[in-house]
């Protein structure tokens, strides 16, 4: 799990970093639509090194989405090889900006919420949800405990459930503290990329998933 530990130390980096510059992290670094088409090119990728401050629910932001990433990243990166894992990370992450973006641009231009482009966003959680979604094809009967929820659910269930789910507080809310669209692109994008690796890999057993939890 080289990859999965580099990308967490990365991301407590950027933590501590914002901890004593927060001027400069905060104002450079998350994902704004307004300055992303103004130029600010690098947000595209930066946004998804830095966490929420840790005042209120901040410092929670960062413990859940690390978490998550230790938990399943170590056996999506040990069944697919560092290079595909990256290529999993990354991609579910620029297609979760991508659709922030779209839903950003459809809520100001077709609904008139100008506010929309205007909001930071950041975070690891697209690509988090990439990884969660390729780990629930290759390990789909994993059972997984989700929050709020007293008893085991299939892995590939609870993925589905998180899409379902995203899509409709996507449509029923614009984005405030939590954006569901991020989420929904990297899920989907994890889904696809499991699928797609399974065909590629028909003839092979996927054990170590199982065990590695």
């Amino acid at each position: 799990m080289r990859a999965t530990k580099v990308i967490i130390s990365l991301n407590i980096l950027v933590v501590i970093a914002s901890l004593a510059r927060p001027d400069f992290i905060y104002a450079a670094l998350p994902l704004r639509v307004s300055s992303l088409t103004a130029g600010a090119w690098w947000e595209f990728f930066t946004a998804m090194w830095v966490h929420a401050p840790f005042y209120n629910w901040g410092v929670l932001h960062i413990i859940f989405n690390m978490t998550t990433l230790a938990v399943f990243g170590k056996s999506v990166e040990n069944e697919i090889g560092v290079p595909r894992y990256l290529m999993l990370y990354f991609g579910a992450g620029f297609v979760a900006n991508l659709c922030f973006i779209a839903e950003a641009l459809v809520r100001a231009h077709v609904f008139g919420n100008a506010r929309m482009l205007n909001i930071d966003v950041m975070g690891a959680s697209g690509a988090v949800c990439g990884v969660l979604g390729a780990f629930a094809v290759f390990a789909p009967r994993t059972p997984l405990y989700v929050m709020l929820i007293p008893f085991p659910i299939k892995a590939l269930t609870a993925v589905w459930g998180l899409v379902i789910v995203s899509v409709i507080l996507m449509l029923t809310a614009a984005a405030d503290i939590i954006v569901h669209s991020a989420h929904l692109g990297g899920a989907l994008t994890g889904l696809l990329y499991g699928w797609w690796w399974r065909r590629r890999n028909i003839n092979h057993e996927w054990t170590r998933m199982n065990t590695n939890i």
